[in-house]
C-alpha cells in the first residue's frame, strides 16, 4: 500500500491551518492575560521531550527543569540533552535524569534556592508543573498549578484525552490554561 504524498500534504496544510486558526488568538489572549509560565517537567524520554519542545517552541513557556525519569544508558542520556540544547525557542533548561521524583524539588532548589520566608530567590514564579500524579505534592509546595500528563494517572480519569497530534495540542493548552484558571 502507498500513500498519495499530496493528499498528505493537503491534509497537514487542512491540520495546520485549524491548529493555528485556534491557537493565535488564544496566545494573544494569553499574553494579554500574563499567563506566561515557568514550568518543571517531569516524565519519560519520549514524553518530556515533547512536552518540553511543545511549552517552549508552541507557547512561549519557560521550561527551566526538565527531569526525565527512567533508567537510561550513557549514549541516551547524550541524545536527550541534544534534543533539550536545540530548542526553537533557544532556551537551554537544565536537564536532570532522576528515577526517585521526590528529587526534583532539591533539583529545583539547586536552580532557585529558597529564602527563610520559603520564597524562590530568582523568581520560579509563576510557575508551573507537568508530570504525573505524583509531583502533584511538589506543585503544591510551590503554590504552583499542575498538569498530570504522564503515567502514573491517578487523580483525573482519562478516557479520550490524549495530547498527540494537532487535536491533542490544543487538548493540551486547553487543560494547561484551565489549571492556570482554576488556581485564580
Amino acid at each position: 500500500m502507498s500513500l498519495d504524498l499530496n493528499g498528505v500534504e493537503k491534509v497537514i496544510e487542512d491540520e495546520n491551518k485549524k491548529y493555528y486558526h485556534y491557537l493565535d488568538p488564544l496566545i494573544e489572549c494569553y499574553n494579554d492575560l500574563d499567563l506566561q509560565r515557568y514550568a518543571v517537567v517531569i516524565g519519560d524520554a519520549n514524553y518530556a521531550t515533547a512536552l518540553t519542545r511543545f511549552l517552549s517552541d508552541d507557547l512561549g513557556w519557560l521550561p527551566q527543569l526538565v527531569v526525565f525519569t527512567d533508567q537510561l544508558r550513557d549514549d541516551q542520556k547524550n541524545k536527550l540533552l541534544k534534543k533539550a540544547e536545540n530548542l526553537e525557542s533557544g532556551l537551554k533548561p537544565r536537564v536532570v535524569f532522576e528515577t526517585d521524583t521526590s528529587e526534583v524539588i532539591r533539583h529545583l532548589n539547586e536552580l532557585y534556592p529558597k529564602t527563610a520566608t520559603g520564597k524562590y530567590v530568582k523568581g520560579f514564579s509563576p510557575g508551573f508543573v507537568v508530570g504525573s500524579s505524583l509531583d502533584r505534592e511538589l506543585a503544591l509546595s510551590m503554590e504552583a498549578p499542575h498538569l498530570t500528563v504522564s503515567f502514573p494517572v491517578a487523580n483525573r480519569a482519562v478516557i479520550d484525552r490524549g495530547y498527540t497530534g494537532y487535536r491533542g495540542g490544543l487538548r493540551l493548552v486547553e487543560d494547561l490554561l484551565s489549571a492556570i484558571v482554576a488556581g485564580r
